[in-house]
């Protein structure tokens, strides 16, 4: 004989997720983007959430909003291209790694799925010049000396190399500049400071100067290059000054008068 038996398939409720697994380089300040390939596996409609964690708080948005979960509506079978941005931090050391997971899983139970990858910081470069603002002032045959701090903004340790310029306004004088050192090696945002030493020409007159430049270069890839200028002159003569220079003779001539009388009786 034969039955007929009522067969009622049951409800599966399942999230599949696919993305590249190798391992992920990205500079410093910039945005590593994940395609993920987010898919309902069930034989029902579903809403798939998407969870992404990481071993460091960057930030992450999912979709273009800033968040690290999010609900996604998809029919049985079907699948949706998501894409989840990870900022990389602007003072991330080189070679620091992010171990980065995302997990896709029914929002109300069922089996889920998960990949995750690596996201590593390549190695940056970069130097910065900092000094005095104000102009610095000598007199001829003098030397001015000031310090500057130079310092190593890149992510890992670099050889900065140093050189300095002048640029008088009268052609014809020599301010010969120098550097107390010209190379230097430094860790990650490490800083070192660097005396600067101007000799002011003998000849040189009220108002006349010249511009220092110091020009700091990394030694890593590409060319990274900070630079900066200083004012060095000779102070104007104030009219303080002058009527004092005014003045000396004068009194040179009553000292010597007095003198004379003195002498005289």
């Amino acid at each position: 004989g034969s039955k007929e038996i009522p067969l009622t398939v049951a409800e599966v409720h399942a999230a599949g997720i696919q993305m590249q697994t190798d391992d992920l380089a990205a500079d410093r300040g910039s945005t590593a983007r994940l395609q993920v390939s987010l898919e309902n596996a069930g034989n029902v409609d579903d809403t798939i959430l998407l969870e992404v964690d990481q071993d460091r708080a960057w930030s992450v948005t999912i979709a273009g909003e800033d968040r690290s979960r999010a609900e996604f509506d998809l029919s049985a079978g079907s699948s949706q291209l998501v894409t989840v941005d990870v900022a990389v931090p602007s003072d991330a050391t080189e070679g620091s790694v992010n171990e980065i997971t995302l997990t896709a899983r029914p929002k109300d139970g069922g089996t889920e799925d998960r990949t995750s990858l690596r996201l590593i910081v390549e190695p940056a470069y970069g130097a910065a010049i900092s000094g005095p603002t104000e102009d610095l002032e000598g007199q001829p045959g003098e030397q001015i000396t000031f310090d500057v701090t130079i310092s190593n903004t890149g992510n890992t340790r670099d050889t900065l190399e140093a050189k300095v310029f002048s640029n008088a306004t009268d052609a014809s004088l020599l301010w010969e500049a120098t550097l107390s050192r010209t190379t230097m090696d430094l860790d990650a945002g490490d800083q070192r400071s660097v005396t600067v030493t101007v000799n002011v020409p003998r000849g040189a007159e009220p108002g006349d100067g010249t511009t220092v430049t110091v020009v700091v270069r990394s030694q890593g890839q590409g060319t990274q290059e900070a630079l900066q200028e200083f004012q060095a002159l000779v102070p104007e003569e104030s009219d303080d000054a002058s009527l004092g220079a005014l003045l000396a003779p004068m009194a040179l001539l009553a000292t010597a008068h007095l003198l004379a009388r003195r002498r005289r009786s």
